[in-house]
This record gives C-alpha cells, sequence and structure tokens, in this order.
C-alpha cells in the first residue's frame, strides 16, 4: 500500500508565533511623544491640584441610637385605642426611629434656616466668597469655572447662585458622614473642616440642635393631641369611647414627661466629639489619585494606538 501523506494546510512557520519586539519597541518610540504629553499633562494637574489643596480635620463621634417604648413619639395603638382611627387621629407606632428621623432634620432647609437665625453659618461657612468692599458674593472668574457652566447648563443642572439657606442645608448634609459600626448597633459621625475648632463646633452643635429640634417638634406634636383628646373626652357621652380616650391622654401625658426631660432624644453619645491633631493625609492622596489615574490610562491608549498603527509599517 501507498503511504499518502495527509495535507493539513499550510505549515506554521515558528517565526509566526514570536513576538518582534524591535518593531514593538519601534512603534513605541514613535508615540513617545504622546505617552510623554499625557503624562506631564496628569502630573501637571495633580501639582495645580496640590498648590490649591486645603487641609482639612476631621471630627467624629459614636452615637447609640435610642430605642424604647416611646421612641417614636407616638404611643403604640392597641385594643379600643386603635379604633379611634375613625377620629382622623394618627396614633401608632411611626415606621422610623427617631434616629432616621434625625438624619433627614440635619440636611433640611428648616432646620439650616432655624441654624442660620441662631448661629449665622452662611456667613461662617461663606463669608470668604464675600467682597469685603461691596458686601456682595463674589462670582468665580476662572476659567474651569465658566467650561463647569457651560457643561451643567448642557445638562441640566443647577447653575452658580449665590450662597444661602439652600448651600447652607446642602453642606450640612453632605458634610455629615454617618456609618455603621459593630452591625449597626452603633453609628460613628464625621465632619471635616479646614478649621478644627470648627470641625469641633459643627459636629457638636449641629447634633445638639438637630435633637433639640425633633424633641421640640415631637413636644408640639404631642401638645396639640393632648389638647383634643381632652376636648375629645369633655365631649363624648359613650363610655367606651370615653375609655380609650383616657387611655391615649394617659399615653400622651406620659410622653410628654420624656419630652420635658433634658436627656438625649435620638441618640446617646458613646464616643465623646473628638478631632484630628493632624490633617488628613488621605486626602492629599485622594487629590492626586484621579489625574494619576487619567495620566496612566491615556499613556496606555497612546502606546496601543502606537503598537496597532506603526507596527505593521515595519514588515
Amino acid at each position: 500500500m501507498m503511504n499518502r501523506s495527509i495535507d493539513s494546510g499550510p505549515a506554521i512557520r515558528a517565526s509566526d508565533e514570536v513576538v518582534d519586539l524591535r518593531k514593538v519597541g519601534r512603534a513605541f518610540w514613535r508615540v513617545r511623544w504622546a505617552f510623554v504629553l499625557s503624562a506631564v499633562t496628569g502630573l501637571a494637574l495633580g501639582a495645580q491640584k496640590i498648590v490649591d489643596h486645603q487641609p482639612v480635620y476631621e471630627a467624629s463621634m459614636t452615637i447609640m441610637p435610642i430605642s424604647s417604648q416611646f421612641a417614636s413619639g407616638q404611643p403604640a395603638a392597641s385594643g379600643g385605642v386603635a379604633g379611634l382611627a375613625s377620629l382622623g387621629l394618627a396614633f401608632g407606632t411611626r415606621t422610623a426611629s427617631n434616629f432616621e428621623r434625625l438624619r433627614v432634620v440635619i440636611g433640611s432647609l428648616d432646620f439650616a434656616e432655624s441654624l442660620e437665625k441662631k448661629y449665622g453659618l452662611v456667613e461662617k461657612f461663606f463669608g470668604q466668597q464675600r467682597d469685603i468692599e461691596t458686601g456682595k458674593w463674589k462670582r468665580p472668574t476662572s476659567q474651569r469655572f465658566f467650561d463647569d457652566q457651560k457643561l451643567r447648563a448642557k445638562l441640566g443642572l443647577g447653575l452658580w447662585a449665590e450662597p444661602g439657606i439652600h448651600s447652607l442645608a446642602a453642606l450640612l448634609k453632605g458634610g455629615f458622614v454617618i456609618k455603621e459600626v459593630n452591625q449597626g448597633m452603633f453609628f460613628r459621625i464625621s465632619v471635616t473642616h479646614s478649621d478644627r475648632d470648627m470641625a469641633l463646633w459643627m459636629i457638636t452643635t449641629v447634633f445638639k440642635e438637630a435633637d433639640n429640634r425633633l424633641r421640640d417638634m415631637d413636644h408640639k406634636e404631642s401638645t396639640d393631641r393632648r389638647l383634643y383628646l381632652d376636648q375629645q373626652l369633655r365631649a363624648a357621652n359613650i363610655v367606651e369611647l370615653r375609655t380609650a380616650l383616657a387611655q391615649l391622654l394617659t399615653l400622651e401625658e406620659r410622653q410628654a414627661m420624656l419630652l420635658a426631660g433634658d436627656l438625649a432624644y435620638s441618640a446617646r453619645i458613646v464616643d465623646p466629639p473628638s478631632v484630628s491633631s493632624q490633617p488628613l493625609a488621605q486626602e492629599i492622596l485622594n487629590t492626586l489619585l484621579p489625574f494619576l489615574i487619567g495620566s496612566l490610562l491615556l499613556s496606555m491608549v497612546c502606546v496601543l494606538f502606537g503598537l496597532f498603527m506603526f507596527s505593521d509599517s515595519e514588515d
């Protein structure tokens, strides 16, 4: 028998599987200017950010949310008390805890207005943006600001406006960082500011004011309910209705006693407020990191472009 050779197609040369490093090197050398330019640009932008960087200090404290029978600010409804819903009264336990409500209060416009009236925080936080001679707010004039405003206009985002209550509310809402500790049993509250004393003042005063405001809101609500219940009790003739109203009035009186005290209402401070003795070193890294990553990615794109565009020309 004759041995027949099987044609398996074109032979694979060993040289086809070998990368010619000389070609890669020459292709990379041709785009060296783009690599250097991207690296220099990233470093220059990062250096400018470092020059403009303002060190910040962090103030923090650890708190424990308070949970009790009257933590919601409303007594639990049961039995005949629940049947009074037909009277239009919102009796029953709230779905949100006092601590959850506190987090909403801190970022609210109403709370910002109360702090502005009491402490003048708009001037404290944004006073450096006011022209001393004219007394008017200074609008930024840098090209970067104008470019940002154009971009925000195209995206339908809010444009620059003079600092006011909305600016203060946004600062309070975004400035207070609340993180769970020990699976939600405790919470760590932190705030940063360029002034150590201001950072400590913010975390101490704002938390206390928000807690007191929440107490005052519930106290007013409880007072209104007690007045209403007392009126209904005086006018009621049905025994069962009078009994249910009396139960509710008793619960409201107990709640009023708790609200009249000076104890913590939404959360108890476990670790008192303190402020770092040195500026946060991590802030500098966070400032540089985006520019360094952007420079690296741009450099990689330039290298790949060079490999695809110039490596074939060497064949």
